[in-house]
């Protein structure tokens, strides 16, 4: 404690001391979200489709962020006039659960979050007997375009680190379903010019034969 108001030096040494404190906080924060985001890293290097992909992905987050449930939309564009947030993986207290859910751009909250492209952070909700203090739904955003959210609940209020450890999770998911969906395509196109080269194979035979 300072010996005084006029004591400069003291005052000067509690403030180093805070921001010491501070410093060192947020330092161990970073630590955290740095080694949470090579764990993540290792889950997406085990997966190449998305459906597989979701489940581990949600399960890992939850322990990390101490969520009590999670879920993960992925926004299905295969009909360009009504795109749909397709629930694809969920868990609550432990357990994986066998939901089927879809919002619209705009409908409920995680609608809202994939149309505004932002993260919502709320602290009511009501979730089976228990009734969480935080829900935390964060959009998969990357090339400006969103591709999926993840959704979570917790007894407690989530901490700026345990936000911002989601968030940059979000970008990584959103990259990888992002290729996952181009090499989806890319080997659908290979196949359909396979089947066409096979056609063409065929009917030439069947010219040849009959030119013969």
């Amino acid at each position: 404690k300072p010996a005084s108001d006029n004591d400069l030096l003291g005052m000067s040494l509690i403030n180093m001391r805070s921001n010491l404190i501070e410093n060192e906080k947020r330092d161990n924060e970073r630590n955290w979200i740095v080694r949470g985001v090579a764990g993540i890293s290792e889950v997406l290097r085990m997966h190449d489709s998305i459906d597989n992909m979701g489940d581990d992905v949600i399960k890992f987050i939850l322990e990390k962020i101490d969520a009590i449930q999670g879920a993960f939309y992925i926004v299905n564009d295969d009909d360009a006039s009504r795109k749909l947030i397709e629930m694809r993986a969920s868990y609550a207290y432990g357990r994986k659960k066998y939901l089927k859910k879809s919002f619209r751009f705009a409908e409920g909250l995680v609608g809202q979050a994939v149309a505004e492209q932002d993260t919502i952070l709320r602290t009511s909700g009501l979730l089976g007997e228990q009734k969480p203090t935080a829900i935390l739904i964060v959009p998969l955003i990357t090339n400006e375009e969103v591709y999926g959210v993840l959704e979570f609940a917790g007894l407690k209020k989530f901490s700026s680190a345990q936000v911002n450890f989601v968030k940059e999770l979000s970008v990584i998911l959103a990259r990888t379903i992002f290729n996952i969906k181009v090499n989806e395509r890319t080997r659908m196109l290979l196949e359909e010019s396979q089947q066409m080269s096979q056609e063409l194979q065929e009917k030439g035979e069947v010219l040849r034969q009959n030119a013969e």
